[in-house]
């Protein structure tokens, strides 16, 4: 069946909120094959109009960081599928204009479900980017960059930013606001986080149209032809959200921007991103195009697939592939209350039945016992009680982590540039390979190995993984590091790596850094800029290395 969004309202060059709300509601109501196809136009998404949903979403807001009027986890969608099978979105580079603030699009329940080329285009976001035109011992020139727009206050001291849904002060969050970036003047590639460029001002004043003079103490950290970023990172708003799916694919997809994170995967089994684009649109004039991750797959299963793709400008990592260690807070017979431990994941129950788990030392990672699920359900927010076959292993105060949840990564053909952290994050047992990359600029590590129950809680054990074939330019961390956070507790927490055939030329962070792994095999990699220990290994079982 193949349905054309014209013949239902859904023309490009208006207001389709309406219309398009509607008919993703119709298109749940059947389980056939079916196809969606829009022409190819800019198509206006309000987000006063857009219908509301209850999101907890992993590695998002938690619920002490909404204002006192808002519903924790309450956002409007753009794009809402819910409960929808085997449907086709064939997008024919169809442009979603949002205007307001708003999670571009959520998939949720849903099986089967292909989407191609479509991309995702925010008006005048509360995001803001400012270039130093020229300095003095005690002012700085500042030009407003992009689309941006502003005010002066009513008090006539003072600007704010303005937009649909915001008015936000200069000056706002520039005290705790330290997670924002500058871009070099000499290498717009390179990206770090520093504290608001307004941090320590004594005034400002508008000398032209988007033009300001603001006059510091002293204007040692600024530079001529820097750029700054003023946003609120708190992660409310994000753009694409699947959980509680099956088979998804997204092939051709573009995000210009994101407020918080630009895709977001959670219980779900087979995911494959190819031809993505997350980065800010041509001639823009930004240089990030989401405020936090560009992807984070969290207590997923089966293939996590990512091909061909283009990340640029990522306030956080590019990627991470993660599960959660759950605390044990009681354990009453064959019954476990366990608990999310992180304040930004929680909300959701991704513990099923016949999943597997084992019981987890947090001090060293370590594995003390197995069981099997028979049931779970979610007490409250932040609280999971969980039938198990057995607690052999098992004490208040450890973790566990489901190993059912563990999926393989594929990432490959794709180049990272402009990520502000790592480049990946991994912490599967599944297989991992990550070939054929181009790693331009990340500000710490290429790739990292992690896994820890003690901070962000998010396992595990790394048991096969391959990094082949990469080139690595610039990495302000190591180019490669395996790093579970087991203190110095001398455990082997992963398995079996391999890097070969890798063009390292990254000059300023490390090499390869490895510790607390079974084994370790470097061979082949063409090494250049690199200071002398190129490969540090600490607790290596068996390590191997001819570079």
């Amino acid at each position: 069946m193949k349905i054309f969004a014209k013949e239902k309202g859904i023309a490009a060059g208006k207001d389709i909120t309406d219309e398009l709300n509607a008919l993703l509601k119709e298109l749940a109501k059947t389980d056939e094959q079916k196809e969606l196809v829009f022409e190819p136009g800019e198509y206006c998404i309000l987000s006063e109009k857009c219908e509301t949903e209850m999101l907890y979403i992993t590695n998002t807001v938690g619920d002490d960081e909404f204002k006192g009027t808002e519903v924790p986890h309450k956002a409007a969608v753009a794009l809402n599928l819910k409960n929808i099978r085997n449907l086709k979105i064939t997008g024919n580079d169809a442009i979603f204009v949002i205007d307001g603030k708003l999670t571009n699009m959520a998939v949720q329940g849903c099986d089967n479900i292909e989407i191609c080329g479509i991309a995702f285009k925010t008006v005048n976001p509360d995001f803001h980017e400012l270039k130093v035109i020229k300095k003095t011992m005690f002012s700085v020139d500042f030009e407003l960059c992009g689309d941006s727009l502003y005010e002066k206050n009513r008090s006539g001291k003072g600007f704010s930013f303005i937009g649909t849904g915001y008015q936000s002060d200069f000056y706002k969050g520039r005290i705790n606001w330290g997670y924002l970036h500058k871009i070099f003047a000499d290498d717009k590639n390179h990206v770090v986080r520093v504290k608001h460029p307004f941090f320590t001002a004594v005034s400002i004043k508008e000398i032209e149209k988007n033009l300001f003079r603001v006059r510091y103490p002293n204007t040692r950290r600024f530079s001529v032809g820097e750029t700054y970023g003023i946003y609120d990172a708190i992660r409310q708003y994000n753009g694409i959200f699947i959980s509680q799916s099956k088979d998804i694919s997204l092939k051709n997809v573009k995000q210009y921007f994101n407020y918080g994170l630009a895709l977001i995967c959670q219980d779900t089994e087979n995911i494959t991103i190819d031809g993505a684009y997350f980065a800010p649109e041509k001639n823009s004039g930004r240089y990030i195009a989401s405020c936090a991750d560009f992807m984070q797959i969290c207590m997923c299963k089966g293939d996590i697939k990512i091909t061909n793709s283009y990340f640029e400008g990522a306030g956080d990592d590019c990627l991470n592939v993660h599960g959660i260690h759950f605390l044990i807070v009681k354990i009453d017979g064959q019954k476990l209350i366990v608990r999310f431990m992180h304040p930004q994941s929680h909300g959701f129950n991704p513990l099923h039945e016949g999943n597997l788990i084992e019981y987890i030392d947090p001090r060293t990672l370590l594995t003390k016992g197995k069981a099997k699920i028979k049931a779970s359900k979610l007490i409250n927010e932040y609280n999971i009680e969980v039938d198990v076959d057995n607690t052999i292993g098992a004490a208040a105060g450890d973790m566990i982590e489901d190993i059912t949840m563990c999926p393989n990564l594929y990432f490959t053909g794709n180049t990272l540039n402009r990520i502000i952290t790592r480049g990946l994050l991994i912490t599967t047992r599944g297989r991992v390979l990550v070939e054929n990359n181009h790693f331009i600029s990340t500000e710490m590590d290429g790739v990292l190995f992690s896994n820890d129950a003690k901070s962000w809680y998010e396992s595990g054990r790394v048991l096969d993984a391959a990094v082949r074939n990469n080139r690595f330019d610039y990495c302000g961390g190591y180019n490669v590091e395996i790093l579970p956070e087991n203190g110095s507790t001398g455990s082997i927490v992963h398995g079996d790596f391999i890097v070969e055939e890798n063009d390292f030329n990254s000059p300023v962070g490390g090499g390869i850094n490895a510790k607390s792994a079974e084994s370790l095999i470097v061979r082949n990699n063409s090494v250049k800029n690199i200071k002398s220990g190129f490969v540090k290994a600490k607790d290596v079982k068996n390590l191997l290395c001819d570079i």
